[in-house]
């Protein structure tokens, strides 16, 4: 008994589940009939709204080539009722002449026929029916206005419904992303005969109207259509350029969409580009404790933020910025950030992978000290950018005085700079083992470094001191990126004449 019940109960519930599902399915079928009716009952009206504009554009038509009849009509009319009038008026004048000439051969006196004679004479001579042409002024009086719509008859029988337009296809030659740019070109496919207009001297209608355009961002060539896609409506060309993009994925997937008024076709087939950016932030868990990560490009320098922890850490290793002593407690020197002392230091959170990369940087105008460049994420919790063996960066300080100098183990170049960069662009291409830096407003190569080779990973590196820093990653390489070395290269491996220990009180 109990094993029915729990059988019937199974498949009751199997019936109450398929109920629901027919249930929901009703509802949509009902909404999608709704749908449907009302998308027809509209378009059916869109159908004969049209009829009507065509039918009115006939009747326009009608009366505009009738007028043209009629007017050519009045204006030959009125020339032959102008010729057709002076020969009437001329024959009523040679009437009474010839009236006057027959009383005139009546008179019998010599000196009045002599005298009436005379006159008469005048009269006849200035008459002006010997001015008069014996033909017609108008050579043709029939109408050549004929009209025949054997052509536009044939075109009305075309008369369908707007035809849904072709998929685009995206030229992947010409489907570039360079200087952070998408550049963007497409084709439409052939039309067919049938669908061409028969007149050659008729404008034919437009097949597109506008394009859509969507793209995204993904990790992988494959993408992943968890990703959204952004969209760009109404491109009237079968051409775009999407500028000033920050590429955060490996790769950009485009697709098109071409529209006429009322609906679209099919998506192109998706395009996908490599993006070739070096994308990253501000790594907060390899930050000195100073140092606030505000936003995930943007770092500020905090100077009450690990006061309580310097202190320790001065006290138990005797000078800010060196080494502990052997005797001092290790719980006394426990801290969580990345950097210490006066390393005011702060990592990217990537490692450069990419045979070339190329990053900016812009320090505030009140920022007192920054440095910028590269090095190995082994970088020593103590240590500065440019003071080890694995670091290279380029140095600007407005303490007191300007300075702006190239840093690489432990020595330094000064940089000959009438003023200091508002914004600092980095490019290192690790097959020419090179580190250009440049003024990114400029374009100006302020200092190249040759023969950066680190058998550990580099990282983007920074440091700064009261004020702060704004990052731009995700750059391409710009096409204005000189890779040869410039005149002012040097390496700073090698001591020189001018380079030197970093004193002291620049530490």
């Amino acid at each position: 008994m109990e094993k029915q019940k729990d059988a019937l109960i199974r498949i009751v519930d199997s019936l109450r589940h398929k109920y629901n599902q027919v249930s929901t399915t009703e509802v949509e079928l009902s909404s999608e009939l709704d749908v449907l009716k009302e998308s027809y009952e509209s378009n059916t009206t869109d159908l004969c709204h049209e009829f009507d504009r065509l039918t009115e554009c006939l009747e326009a038509k009608r009366e505009k080539m009738k007028r043209q009849v009629y007017d050519d009509f009045h204006s030959k009319e009125e020339i032959l009722k102008n010729q057709l009038r002076n020969y009437m008026d001329a024959r009523s004048d040679a009437d009474q002449l010839l009236e006057m000439a027959k009383k005139a051969l009546d008179i019998d006196n010599l000196s009045q026929f002599n005298q009436v004679a005379l006159s008469l004479k005048e009269r006849i001579t200035m008459s002006s029916i010997f001015r008069l042409s014996g033909t017609p002024f108008l050579s043709d009086s029939t109408c050549h206005l004929v009209a025949d719509f054997t052509r536009e008859e044939k075109i009305l029988e075309k008369l369908s419904f707007l035809p849904v337009p072709g998929t685009p296809l995206l030229n992947e030659e010409e489907c570039v992303c360079i200087d952070n740019e998408l550049k963007l070109k497409w084709e439409m496919p052939q039309s067919s005969e049938e669908d061409s207009i028969l007149a050659e001297d008729i404008c034919p209608r437009p097949v597109v109207d506008f394009y859509v355009l969507q793209h995204r961002q993904v990790s992988s060539d494959q993408g992943n259509p968890d990703v959204p896609w952004k969209t760009v409506e109404n491109v009237k060309e079968a051409a775009y350029t999407l500028p000033g993009i920050i590429f955060c994925k490996s790769f950009m997937q485009i697709k098109v969409q071409a529209w006429n008024k009322a609906v679209g076709g099919q998506f192109s087939d998706v395009v996908t580009l490599s993006t070739n950016a070096f994308s990253f932030k501000f790594d907060a868990s390899a930050s000195h404790g100073n140092l606030k990560v505000v936003e995930p490009c943007m770092v500020e320098w905090d100077p009450t933020a690990t006061k309580p922890v310097e202190a320790r850490i001065r006290s138990a290793s005797g000078r800010p910025g060196s080494s502990p002593s052997k005797s001092a407690s290790p719980s006394k020197l426990k801290s969580k950030d990345r950097f210490i002392g006066e390393s005011y230091t702060i990592l990217g959170d990537a490692a450069i992978a990419d045979s070339e990369v190329y990053f900016e940087v812009t320090p505030h105008p009140e920022c007192k000290t920054y440095s910028v460049g590269v090095t190995s994420g082994s970088l020593s919790r103590y240590d500065q950018l440019g003071r080890t063996p694995n670091s290279w960066c380029i140095s600007a300080t407005k303490w007191i005085q300007n300075t702006f100098v190239a840093k690489h183990n432990n020595k330094m170049k000064n940089l000959d700079q009438a003023s200091l960069p508002n914004a600092v662009g980095i490019y290192y291409n690790s097959q020419r083992a090179l580190l250009a830096f440049y003024n990114a407003e400029t374009k100006e190569c302020l200092y190249t470094f040759k023969q950066v080779k680190s058998l550990l990973p580099l990282v983007p590196g920074f440091s700064i001191w009261c004020g702060s820093m704004a990052l731009r990653s995700g750059l391409q390489v710009p096409t204005w990126v000189d890779i040869l070395p410039s005149p002012k290269s040097k390496s700073l491996s090698v001591a020189s004449s001018e380079s030197a220990k970093i004193p002291d009180d620049q530490q």
